[in-house]
């Protein structure tokens, strides 16, 4: 599972930077250990698995280092961005009920126990906690827009953020691979960005100020290998061409919305032939991704980007009235796996 590999990384290379952020970088076996301490904390609270911890919590070491103790003793984690409408925050609380709530606010008005975010709080313990985790166990609960009512949370199990991983780990990378956050962790878009560096043994680099900033910080910095991000972000590149500067880019991941052909093309055009630009897609509730296409600028004429075919252990059927379509009828996209 994620952490175990993540574990594996921390065992062969402890002093290789895992985290870089704006007024330092921690290591791979400092995070392991802070996070330990975070899991044990939660653990002696009486947090068992499928129990739900929310994280109240912008793009900062603390959180990836929070998230990583949650999943250690066993919990699921719900991101929270601070920056979120009172209300959209008060009711994923009630709805999620979750055990503890890690936070850099100690004056929240609640009930529930609260754990300090601040990074000089957080202990350190070499011990790994040995949690006894299935894969039916729930990993994480995002909440999704609400623009049809109200957000509702998509429990995302361990067994199926597994499956979506070990995808992305063979298909999107060959080797320990360098990334920026650019999404709030509350968007499944996040996912990926998150866990491929920590599985794979690279490095994960935060940058400051809002997605546009860290957008721009993104394509100036030579060392990312790996990104991932929505048309939207894409179109905001035509603005900046000339302060793109990532030879050693290798995979763009696309999600989130419809990819057209234009930005498509531009894109490529932008970053060269030899970045390999996915169209990945998927709702909420099959985990980021369940099918993934690659654009190429000589077969894709159309409008819209294709998605493709279904990822390994997934399957997409046409139907309509639950009755299979035949090649080139319109009908309802249903998915399994």
């Amino acid at each position: 599972m994620a952490v175990e590999r993540f574990e594996k990384h921390t065992e062969q290379t402890p002093e290789k930077t895992v985290i870089e952020y704006e007024t330092g970088v921690l290591r791979y076996g400092e995070v392991n250990r802070k996070a330990n301490a975070l899991a044990w904390e939660l653990i002696s609270l009486g947090v068992k698995p499928n129990d739900r911890v929310a994280i109240m919590a912008s793009l900062e070491a603390e959180t990836i280092i929070g998230i990583l103790g949650v999943l250690k003793s066993g919990a699921a984690y719900v991101p929270i961005d601070p920056a979120t409408p009172k209300e959209r925050i008060e009711h994923i609380l009630n709805d999620a009920a979750p055990k503890v709530i890690l936070t850099r606010e100690k004056t929240m008005e609640t009930e529930v126990p609260l754990i300090s975010m601040n990074l000089e709080d957080l202990g350190e313990n070499a011990e790994n906690p040995a949690c006894a985790v299935e894969k039916d166990d729930i990993a994480y609960v995002i909440y999704t827009s609400g623009t049809t009512g109200k957000p509702k949370g998509v429990a995302v199990t361990r067994g199926n953020l597994d499956h979506y991983l070990s995808y992305a780990d063979q298909e999107y990378q060959k080797e320990a691979c360098t990334t920026v956050l650019i999404t709030s962790l509350s968007f499944d878009l996040s996912v990926t960005s998150l866990f491929l560096p920590l599985i794979s043994g690279g490095s994960l680099l935060l940058k400051g100020g809002d997605a546009e900033e860290r957008l721009r910080a993104a394509f100036k910095d030579n060392r990312v290998t790996f990104l991932k991000l929505t048309p939207s972000h894409l179109k905001m590149l035509e603005t900046y061409a000339d302060g793109v500067d990532v030879p050693n880019l290798e995979t763009l991941i696309v999600g989130g919305e419809e990819f057209t052909t234009d930005t498509a093309r531009k894109t490529q055009k932008l970053l060269g032939d030899s970045v390999k630009i996915h169209n990945e897609y998927g709702p909420t509730e099959t985990t980021v991704g369940c099918c993934d296409y690659v654009y190429s600028s000589e077969k894709d004429k159309g409008l819209s980007v294709g998605i493709g075919r279904p990822i390994a252990n997934m399957q997409l059927y046409i139907l309509n009235e639950m009755e299979l379509c035949s090649v080139g009828v319109p009908g309802e996209l249903c998915i399994a796996g």
